[in-house]
Parts: C-alpha cells; structure tokens; sequence
C-alpha cells in the first residue's frame, strides 16, 4: 500500500526541509540527517507494526560500518551474533535483528554506502538464519557442460526482437512504482503474469502462476516449461521485478526502468523466443520475476530455499539483474564472480566464445547478497550472474525517480546470452517435442576391496530411436592410475533399438587404505544428454 494524502504531505514536507538544509546551512549536518532517519522511521511505523522482527545476515565489514553511522538500522548491536561459519567467499557474516520497519533504511545505506542492490539477506527467523550460512554440498547433481546444441540457439536466437523488449521495459517503468509492498508493486506482478500467460497460450507445457509470500504483498511471477526428457532437472533464469526509491521508499516514484525492467524484459523476451521458436528443452525451465529483492532478496531467498528443502534438482540458474547501461565502453558483458559457480560462469564465458564472439566480456564483484543469484548460491545451487557494466561503473540513477532511461541495443546482449545458455544447459529441440535419449548412471558410488573390480552400469533411457553413444574415461581423486587401479577409457555405443544397459570395469590393485577415482561420461552423441543424477 501506498501512504495516504497526509502522510504523503508530511513526508514531503520532511524530505523538502531536509533538501534546503543540505543546499544553504551544511553545518547542520546532524538535523539533516535526523531529518531523514524521521522520515524513514515515519515510513516504517506505519507500514508494519512495532514489533515485527526480521533476521538480517550481513557481512561483518558491512555490519562495522553501519553500526558506527548516526543513521544505524541497528539499533541494539550487542545483540549481534557473529556467525562461526564464513559466505562461501570467505567473509565473515553478521546475523542481527531488525524490526522490518528498519529494511528500508538498511536498503538505502547499503546503496549510498557501498553501491549495492541489497547486500543482505532477510530470513525468517534466527534459526533459519544460521541454518543458511552453514556450508552446503554445492548442488544435488553434477552437471556436465556441453555446446553441442548450435541449431536450438539459431532458432532462438532468430526470433530476438529489440522492439518487443523496450514495450516490456516501458510497460513495467509506467508503474509509479514497484514497490513489495505497493498497491503498484502487486498490480505489476499481475500484469507479468497475464503477459506470460498470453505469450504462452496454446503451449500445454507451459503454465504461468502467481508465487504468494506469507511476510509482504507483492507476489513472485513463476513460468513453468516442463522438460521433456528430464522434467526432475531443473534450469532457472530470472531477475527480481519490484524496484525502489531509496530515499521515498513506498511514496516515490521509482519506474526502475534498469533496475530492473530491463531484467524482467530479457526474461520475457527469453519466454517469446521459447514460444516462437517452437523451443522444448529437455530439462524443465523455470522463469522467474522475483518479488522484493531490494529489501534482502526476500522473494528469491524463500523460492529457493523451497526448492532445496525439498531436494529439488536446480542445475543452473541465471540472474539477470540490470541489463540496459552500457556503463563499462569496453565490456559488454561483466561476469559477477563472487558468490556464483565458477565453472558455470565459464560456461557462460564459452558460450559467448561460440555463438557470440563480437560480445566482449569481463569480470567484477558486488559483495554478499547483492541480486537475486545469492539466493540460489546460499541454497548449494550453481548460480551465475552477467551484469551491464563493472560495479564501478554501473548505473548512477538507480534506486531513484530519474530511473528513466534504458539501451535496447546493450539488454540485446544479456537475451541473447540468455537462450544460448538455455538451448546449452536444458537441451532439447526446436519443433520436436518428442523426448531424447538420456543416458544415466543409476549408482553413482560404488565400494570395491582391494584387489577386485567394480562394475558401473550405464543406462540409455527415455528414447530408444537413433544410434548414440558416449565417451568414458577415469580419473585420480585420492587414487592413483597404475599404483591403486587400472586407467580405462573407451566409447560406449548402442545401436537404433537398443535399450540394454552397458558396463564399464575398472580393476582394482593393491590399496592400503581407502582411495578413490572417478569416472566420467562426456561427449554424448548429438541426439543424447547427460543425467546430472
């Protein structure tokens, strides 16, 4: 909801008295920042009730410097618990609570502070706070990168239209704003969700639904697009679809035209050119249009941490979050690097090598919980997030009423990265729907005693037309080729019709205590893919 007509003029009049105090009497710096801890604490009584809590994790540096600022969300530090556990990028992490009127004026310091969209993360409770800052087994599967799918990137690819994506931009930028806990914020999602669900009418596959959240208004936008070989593997592609005015928050204008119309726009055209192109990925996609990003990656952080508890498959997922600020003239594409998956954003670096070599990209971080990809990091999924520009250099006008401004030609780079890595990761085929063959490994461990074989079982599953065919090869973990066991590597093929399962055996030597190898199955034919499981 939005403030009413009083309230509005009395926050007005707050913020207007701030401003002239700041351009002729500097030496009240003190008034004028009580000035603005009134409105934002004005703001906050009257949207959430005097006692409702939320847990913020944070990073300690972070932490340090805001507990020392007159203007400090904190306002009982000794309270802090500083967590024994490190992000996984090794910085040590704060967790404290907050009343929620407070989020907003974290969100603001986080912003003029260090330049960060967020930059924490709100949870539920102080239990589920530690709970996600333990270390996680990174991902439930093992995926294997492959480019091999070169005729479902040109057919999507063929179908980018710079012309649907600036309608997108501007219809979601017409809002006054969209704020989580708006009028405008939920009329927003609803309008995306009717768009999807017209960009997709006629696709059985493919259902589009509205993502409730218990804590605030503004619900999450969800596409579904089932897989049709593995429907238990998960892709997600998404970017957050409220926005903010940090120093107005839920009383101005914030059209949020880069941050982040422009990310809602790539998903959107990445669904059009699904639909157009007669895409069915073999993996199931999920789209997604987070809600409440801007105050701790609420939307985001619950979606995903949903998925994990109930050990849904996630093999990649991909932010796109400000996509339309040429901001860095020498880098197109800027790959986040801290607190995503290294090999997936080598994957991504590699598909711009193969279907996109004029982009010229690079590398930079944003600190803890800066977008919506943290979410899916701290929940053990591999997660990768392109950006528009080096953090330097990214986009000044966010975050404010003069968000008004966007570059259709540069978000054509981040929808054009986004089919490519969705034809290369959840495979499939452009006008078959028909499943593919998946070849499977059913144990994925196996102990052996010194001195014997083990046996692995390979599986051709789901689609029995066509030869195929898959290579293998063993590697050293603890153990070593020659002394502990015997290295094999070879090709495993099965002829049109054939479903019976093939075997690999590797002979053990003599062990002294316990060792391990691995072995791999890479380069299936063109008309097979690789289980994660």
């Amino acid at each position: 909801m939005r403030l009413q007509n009083d309230s509005d003029t009395l926050l007005q009049f707050i913020y207007n008295a701030g401003m002239f105090a700041l351009k002729t009497m500097t030496k009240l710096d003190l008034m004028i920042k009580s000035l603005f801890f009134l409105a934002s604490v004005f703001i906050g009584t009257y949207l959430y009730a005097a006692d409702d809590k939320v847990w913020i994790s944070i990073d300690k540096n972070a932490f340090e410097h805001l507990s020392k600022s007159f203007l400090t969300p904190f306002p009982d530090t000794s309270k802090a618990y500083h967590s024994e556990h490190k992000s996984i990028e090794g910085e040590e992490l704060v967790i404290v609570a907050i009343e929620k009127q407070h989020l907003p004026l974290l969100s603001l310091k986080m912003h003029t502070d260090f330049r960060r969209c967020g930059g924490f993360i709100a949870h539920e409770s102080f239990e589920k706070a530690k709970a996600n800052l333990k270390p996680l087994t990174k991902a439930l599967g093992q995926i294997g990168y492959t480019i091999d799918n070169p005729d479902s990137v040109s057919t999507l690819l063929s179908q980018l239209s710079v012309q649907r994506l600036e309608s997108t931009v501007n219809q979601m930028g017409s809002y006054f704003d969209r704020y989580y806990l708006s009028d405008t914020g939920v009329e927003s999602a609803e309008w995306l969700r009717d768009h999807w669900q017209s960009i997709s009418a006629g696709r059985t596959d493919i259902s589009v639904e509205l993502v409730p959240h218990r804590s605030w208004a503004q619900p999450s936008v969800m596409v579904t697009i089932e897989g049709t070989s593995l429907p238990e593997e998960y892709v997600v592609i998404g970017g957050h679809l409220d926005s903010i005015n940090s120093r107005h928050q839920g009383t101005g204008q914030a059209p949020g035209m880069d941050d982040n119309a422009s990310g809602i726009s790539v998903v959107t055209e990445l669904l059009e050119m699904i639909v157009r192109g007669d895409y069915y990925p073999a993996r199931t996609v999920k789209l997604y249009g987070y809600a409440a990003e801007e105050v701790g990656l609420l939307g985001s952080a619950e979606i995903a941490s949903n998925m994990r508890s109930n050990n849904i498959n996630v093999v990649g997922a991909a932010q796109f979050d400000m996509t339309s600020f040429f901001g860095t003239n020498t880098q197109d594409i800027v790959l986040i690097r801290d607190y995503t998956d290294s090999a997936q954003n080598d994957f991504m670096a590699a598909l711009m090598d193969t279907y996109l070599p004029e982009l010229v990209y690079g590398y930079d971080i944003c600190g803890y919980g800066c977008s919506d990809h943290a979410s899916w990091n701290n929940a053990g999924y591999r997660a990768s997030f392109p950006f528009e520009a080096r953090f330097v250099d990214s986009n000044p006008r966010i975050h404010t009423s003069a968000d008004d401004y966007f570059d259709p030609s540069h978000m054509m780079k981040f929808a054009s990265l986004a089919a490519t890595y969705t034809a290369e990761l959840a495979k499939g085929k452009s006008g078959d729907n028909n499943p593919i063959t998946v070849i499977s490994v059913p144990d994925t461990e196996a102990t052996v005693q010194s001195g014997n074989s083990v046996t692995i079982t390979v599986e051709r599953t789901s689609q029995s037309t066509g030869d195929v065919s898959v290579d293998y090869s063993t590697a050293n973990i603890s153990a070593i080729a020659g002394t502990d066991y015997t290295a094999v590597s070879g090709t495993l093929t099965w002829l049109d019709g054939d479903t019976e399962a093939k075997e690999i055996s590797v002979e053990t030597l003599q062990i002294t205590g316990n060792r391990q190898f691995s072995i791999s199955l890479t380069n299936p034919s063109d008309s097979a893919i690789l289980s994660s499981d």
